[in-house]
């Protein structure tokens, strides 16, 4: 059976490096998707991706899948929903979907000044973004969110972790509490609620957060399916972005059948605790 694939963003070389390892991972049969901002961009995209990944095609003898892009703004919940929609008519859903990070933080800036539109971004696109496609997922599907270390809810001080409590939790939960930390952050009260000093860890909280929201959901709405959402760990720090890409590729890729891992943080192939 064919496989529908898309990677909802390629900024930055990181993200370029998950597409070319789907690109030469995936079959003739298959298709492709990333999602850029403009048609220049999405242009230049597939003919670097063809290129870069077309080795290892080459070289096994293989054609590579149908490679395409979609023009939106990952972060407008309409234009999502619209392409869920139109990859659900034309190839009846989808098989992967991976979702990097959105924007990073700019150092020039302040909390107060950038923490609505990174939050909206990083958290609450992700959020709407998983709302809309988990309906179109195929059975046996396979969902990366890319997140940190710093998502493990210990990196919070214990009366803000209830605030994250996942069990029975819906995504208008998880959302409730973004919308009103950035409102802590630009009245200068997070502080004293005891909120980390950097955006990143309840940003990435968040985003394990609505992973193990989803799993939940598909336990419950769709139980049969045996589709696999994850969180995944990039130890980009330590410039060790090959390594990284081989767990998102890794996760993107498991057998059919396979029950695990499920509503996880992963690293290296291993689960970490969220508490």
């Amino acid at each position: 059976m064919s496989k529908v694939a898309l990677v909802m963003g390629v900024e930055t070389e990181w993200d370029r490096a998950v597409l070319v390892g789907l690109y030469q991972q995936l079959a003739a049969q298959d298709r492709l998707y990333f999602v850029v901002p403009d048609p220049a961009f999405g242009q230049a995209m597939c003919r670097q991706i063809q290129a870069l990944g077309s080795t290892s095609k080459i070289r096994a003898g293989a054609a590579p899948p149908k490679l395409a892009f979609e023009v939106l703004d990952r972060s407008d919940a309409d234009a999502v929903g619209d392409l869920a929609q139109r990859l659900r008519i034309r190839h009846g859903g989808l098989s992967v979907l991976i979702n990097p990070l959105a924007q990073p933080l700019d150092k020039s800036l302040s909390d107060k000044c950038q923490v609505r539109e990174f939050i909206r971004t990083n958290n609450l696109a992700a959020s709407a973004l998983l709302q809309s496609m988990l309906p179109v997922l195929l059975a046996e599907a396979r969902v990366v969110m890319v997140a940190s270390a710093l998502g493990c809810l210990r990196q919070l001080a214990q009366p803000l972790q209830a605030r994250f409590d996942t069990d029975g939790a819906q995504f208008a939960d998880i959302d409730a509490v973004m919308q009103h930390y950035v409102e802590a952050v630009e009245q200068g009260t997070a502080k004293a609620e005891g909120w980390p000093d950097w955006l990143q860890i309840p940003s990435q909280v968040g985003r394990v957060a609505l992973t193990r929201v989803a799993a939940q959901w598909l336990a419950r709405e769709r139980p049969d399916s045996n589709i696999l959402i994850n969180a995944v760990c990039p130890d980009l720090h330590e410039g060790k972005a090959s390594v990284d890409v081989k767990d998102v590729l890794w996760l993107a890729s498991r057998p059919v059948g396979s029950p695990s891992p499920q509503g996880q943080l992963v690293q290296g192939r291993s689960e970490l605790p969220w508490q």
